[in-house]
């Protein structure tokens, strides 16, 4: 018989610490497991250093769209 943690006794404080310590669990294991990951994470931010203008164009973009979806 599954159970449904949904409705379980988790309130959305438990819910959202569970899921953040997951996050981190899953992020600490692949950093301590796949040290290329690092290498990787370290090439994007410097992508992103290099190309900062190129993230705020794209988040203005995102930012105009979205904003113009919404309606009043």
């Amino acid at each position: 018989m599954p159970i449904d943690v949904r409705s379980g006794g988790m309130n959305r404080q438990t819910r959202l610490a569970l899921r953040t310590l997951a996050v981190c669990v899953i992020v600490v294991g692949a950093v301590v497991l796949l040290p290329p990951v690092l290498d990787g994470i370290g090439l994007l931010l410097h992508s992103i250093r290099r190309n900062w203008w190129l993230v705020v164009l794209v988040g203005a973009a995102c930012w105009v769209l979205f904003g113009l979806d919404r309606k009043r």
